[in-house]
């Protein structure tokens, strides 16, 4: 083996924590599946009244129950093992490519997340997040473009960019946001939505309004069945579909499931790292020319 293949795989042997990082939110991933496989269909909608604001009169809807907060833990776990990993990464790089010592301990060394493309440089100023990193990263970070995109819907974009595409990754973007929301406030909601529902019975004693099917209430995730007087007596039953969701990550795509939405962003960051740990070899290269 020549003293430059030693040297390579010297490097991607460095690599070895990320990667680490990388199988376990696969493996985080994979838990996520299985616990939402699990879950009991026929006990994850509720039936409920609600005073309406007219007198005498009541709202009856249906309500999703929250996700056992393992779930949500699992999909959080997810999001942190991928923000460990490109973190790692770029520290590792770092490391390599400017001859630090194995107990480096700079702590400016964050996998950039910008406002805005104008917004990214200014990450690498010294007092910045990124102002311990190798500036030779730089033009590769900023192909992956960490801020988000223009377009009305981000999630219909397709990473990485094509020819008529707007700048901005939303996916990772989302990602970098979400991972703070996970560690510093609170745990990623999974969230079921109704994607499908058959009326198995519909009866009332008396009604005002009906909904067939019933009708999400904007900024809820209720769905209105009916508006009925106070006294009425009704039945309802229904089979339901539904899709689950991260209903509060910061940027989340529009009709894009949890399950989705995770392995995108697992897949993204895979990509990342192997492209920096690819840069990190070339940089040592252009140094021993």
């Amino acid at each position: 083996m020549t003293p430059e293949a030693q040297r390579q795989n010297q490097i991607l042997a460095a690599f070895e924590s990320p990667r680490v990082c990388l199988m376990e939110a696969k493996d985080a991933l994979k838990e996520f599946d299985t616990l939402l496989s699990d879950w009991n269909p026929d006990s994850t909608f509720e039936i409920l009244e609600q005073e309406h604001n007219t007198p005498n009169q009541k709202r009856v809807l249906l309500r999703p129950l929250k996700f056992p907060e393992r779930l949500n833990g699992k999909a959080s776990s997810v999001i942190k093992w991928l923000r460990d990993a490109l973190d790692q990464a770029v520290w590792t790089a770092t490391s390599i490519i400017e001859h630090h010592p194995s107990d480096w301990d700079a702590r400016r060394t964050n996998f950039p997340s910008a406002k805005s493309e104008d917004h990214f440089d200014g990450l690498f100023e010294k007092r910045g997040p990124c102002g311990d990193l190798s500036k030779s990263l730089m033009p590769l970070l900023r192909s992956f473009e960490p801020w988000p995109g223009k377009l009305s819907h981000p999630g219909e974009k397709v990473w990485p960019a094509g020819p008529n595409r707007v700048v901005g990754n939303d996916m990772l973007k989302n990602l970098l946001d979400s991972s703070n929301v996970a560690k510093h406030r609170h745990l990623l909601a999974a969230s079921p939505i109704i994607t499908e529902m058959t009326i198995e019975e519909f009866t009332f004693s008396e009604v005002v309004y009906a909904s067939v099917p019933p009708r999400r209430i904007v900024g809820t995730d209720d769905h209105l069945i009916a508006i009925v007087p106070n006294d009425a007596t009704y039945v309802f039953a229904s089979k339901i579909e539904f899709e689950t969701v991260l209903h509060n990550s910061v940027s989340s795509r529009p009709n894009a499931t949890a399950t989705q939405e995770l392995s995108q962003m697992l897949s993204i960051c895979s990509e990342i790292v192997r492209d920096i740990s690819q840069q990190t070899i070339i940089e040592e290269y252009k140094a021993h020319r």
